[in-house]
């Protein structure tokens, strides 16, 4: 997902992303949670004007890690 994101091809890199989210994964092994992976899919969902899924998957990212200011941010500074 993080090659398909970096070579900008984001609808391979959504595919991937998706791909994590119903299974179970040593987030330490790939370096990243559930949150992240739901972070991820917001911020492509958002840079292709998709703004209600971006917001969707904002918010399940936060409900997986209530904390996360960085989350709640992006949430604040959506459209």
């Amino acid at each position: 997902a993080r090659a398909a994101e970096a070579q900008k091809d984001l609808k391979k890199a959504k595919k991937f992303y998706r791909s994590l989210l119903p299974q179970n994964f040593d987030e330490r092994q790939i370096g990243m949670t559930k949150a992240d992976v739901y972070v991820s899919l917001g911020r492509l969902h958002l840079a292709t004007g998709e703004v209600p899924k971006a917001r969707n998957l904002l918010e399940r990212g936060l409900e997986a890690a209530p904390g996360r200011a960085d989350i709640k941010r992006m949430l604040d500074e959506m459209p």
